[in-house]
């Protein structure tokens, strides 16, 4: 009900006031073994374990580190707060791309959404 009356009043502001993450895994996040043109995929894999997702397509493994939560305060006209909500829709992952001989190319941890969505949107930063 709260919600409702704040999407009907004018200057209803949301913002977010705090994040937590949650281990998703209990796999490391230190990756500083790892060198670009150096590193293979089996190396990885051997020191770390399977990746959570591999896009054969794209040459890139993930491995989903912690799940985000987002905590949104809901503030009518700006300064009367009537509510708090979270939003668990963000995940730490990070990003291996390969060659094609199974050389590293490049890796990069980002806060974002996985599956091959994920994956792509993160090739296109690199354009």
């Amino acid at each position: 009900m709260a919600l409702l009356l704040c999407g009907f009043l004018t200057g209803c502001l949301i913002p977010t006031v705090a994040k937590t993450r949650r281990p998703l895994s209990s796999k490391t996040n230190d990756f500083s073994f790892v060198r670009v043109g150096e590193t293979t995929l089996s190396d990885i894999t051997n020191r770390v374990g399977r990746f959570d997702e591999y896009f054969d397509d794209f040459h890139i493994g993930a491995y989903h580190l912690n799940e985000i939560t987002r905590w949104r305060l809901w503030l009518a006209f700006g300064v009367l707060p009537i509510s708090v909500t979270s939003i668990q829709d963000r995940e730490d992952i990070t990003y291996f791309e390969f060659d094609q001989s199974d050389r590293l190319t490049r890796h990069e941890t980002v806060v974002g959404v996985g599956g091959h969505y994920g994956a792509k949107k993160w090739i296109e930063r690199r354009k």
